[in-house]
């Protein structure tokens, strides 16, 4: 009974926690629902099926995902503007909550972090990523590489395969977010240093440290190697203009 005590009483705050950020979020963008689209978010809305639209902006970039889901918004509700806004402000406000369970796990001050997601939260340099709709891309990017970074440290904490499977399909929906999601394996290598008080990798190394150090990187740098293909393999297109 204690423990379902204990086990009810995390849920609330949680709760707490997601409304409060919930209520910051729709507190400083919720004018932003009833704006109509500006020229940029017109012609970025792919009111046609297209394969090359999958880079969203011809050449220049990767976002397969911004594109899927503009289009089933579009199939769905056609120009109106309503859905896109809504869709990227629930987005906006999934990630909070992870941005939180992140600092929390590097900082270790849940104090210190609730502080630092609300801050966030309402940082007014989000306004534009929230505001245009064809910034869906700036949303979904974090959204999914916080996730993955929170699998990949559970994962490197309890080595439970769950967290490390939920990892890499979590870094490949942001692989297809955006294109700057490449150096995702890079972020892996920093986080998992520094929660490893600066002893990774091992200085004496086994089979067993190289395969715990170095093999869980493989999948990621596999995967980002892949979308660097795929962005620079095509007819035309001049290299390493993308990562911005």
């Amino acid at each position: 009974m204690i423990q379902s005590q204990e086990e009810r009483a995390g849920w609330l705050r949680g709760l707490s926690l997601v409304c409060l950020l919930t209520l910051v979020a729709v507190t400083f963008y919720w004018e932003v629902l009833g704006a109509y689209f500006d020229l940029m978010d017109v012609e970025h809305v792919p009111c046609e099926p297209s394969a090359p639209g999958i880079w969203i902006s011809g050449a220049e970039t990767w976002r397969p995902l911004q594109y899927a889901l503009h289009r089933l918004i579009y199939i769905g509700f056609g120009l109106d503007p309503l859905p896109y806004r809504l869709l990227s402000l629930v987005i906006y406000i999934c990630a909070l909550p992870l941005f939180y369970h992140l600092y929390n796990l590097l900082l270790e001050n849940k104090t210190l972090s609730k502080v630092a997601v609300i801050l966030f939260a309402s940082y007014y340099l989000n306004n534009e990523s929230v505001a245009r709709i064809v910034m869906l891309s700036d949303l979904l990017l974090p959204l999914f590489c916080v996730s993955t970074l929170v699998c990949f440290i559970h994962y490197r904490k309890t080595s439970n395969i769950k967290y490390y499977v939920s990892a890499l399909l979590l870094a490949f929906l942001a692989q297809q977010s955006k294109e700057t999601a490449v150096t995702l394996p890079f972020s892996l290598l920093v986080v998992d240093y520094y929660i490893s008080q600066g002893t990774f990798p091992p200085k004496a190394p086994s089979l067993t440290d190289v395969r715990r150090g170095l093999l869980p990187y493989l999948p990621f740098c596999l995967n980002a190697l892949v979308t660097l293909v795929l962005i620079y393999a095509r007819p035309g297109n001049p290299p390493f203009t993308h990562l911005y």
